[in-house]
């Protein structure tokens, strides 16, 4: 199985499990009331990395390299940032709020730290996500 194959699937699980976030989030809100707040969002790291992990296994019958899972978590984040990046564009774009007027108010230093503290804290999330996913599906083909 390729990266590319990887990635592909991690990305089209991304968009899913983002919008589907997304979706639930704002429907909890508006009938229960309750604010899910921003960590919901982390599932949509958890989930796209576990079965990507899961799917390597399950097609080649052998767990990844640690060192192929960080390379492919750095990936993975790169593609979680560029989705999450366009989602919050089309948010804009229908909300009718201008998207470079509200990065402007941030600048360009505070949203490379914000980029680096995100990196430090979701690419070992990921990494051990896809570790974890992949390890699941070895113990269940074991069997």
């Amino acid at each position: 199985m390729t990266n590319g194959q990887i990635y592909k699937r991690f990305t089209v699980v991304t968009v899913i499990m983002m919008v589907a976030v997304i979706v639930i989030s704002l429907v909890v809100d508006q009938v229960l009331g309750i604010d899910v707040g921003s960590g919901a969002g982390i599932v949509s790291l958890f989930v796209p990395a576990m079965d990507a992990g899961g799917t390597y296994v399950r097609a080649t019958r052998t767990l990844l390299e640690k060192g192929r899972m960080w390379r492919m978590s750095c990936a993975f984040f790169a593609i979680n940032l560029a989705v999450g990046l366009l989602i919050f564009i089309a948010l804009f774009v229908v909300s009718g709020a201008s998207f470079l007027a509200a990065f402007a108010q941030i600048g360009l230093f505070t949203f490379l730290i914000i980029l680096l503290v995100m990196a430090a804290i979701l690419i070992p999330i990921t990494r051990f996500s896809l570790g974890f996913g992949a390890r699941l599906a070895f113990k269940q083909l074991e069997k």
